[in-house]
């Protein structure tokens, strides 16, 4: 794989995008594509915003059973009735 040293600004704006960038000549015609680097525990939180902790209350809540009936729970979100 080849290597190219880019300048600060090139980096600057590269750095600074979240996923993957077209890059472009001055003509509009695509030169490549670059996608940032990031680490294990970024990747699962891009594709997973729950944390191990939330999934882990989720579980627990719903072996506990219990919780109220759909109708109710739109009633709540509507603002129809307050718990």
């Amino acid at each position: 794989m080849s290597e190219l040293t880019l300048d600060d600004a090139v980096a600057a704006m590269l750095s600074s995008q979240k996923g993957e960038v077209v890059l472009l000549d001055r003509s509009g015609r695509e030169i490549g594509r670059f996608r940032p680097t990031c680490d294990q525990a970024e990747m699962h939180a891009r594709r997973n915003p729950f944390t191990l902790e939330d999934l882990e209350e989720a579980k627990r809540a719903a072996s506990e059973g219990g919780g109220s009936p759909l109708s109710e729970v739109w009633k709540r979100i509507k603002g129809e009735t307050a718990k």
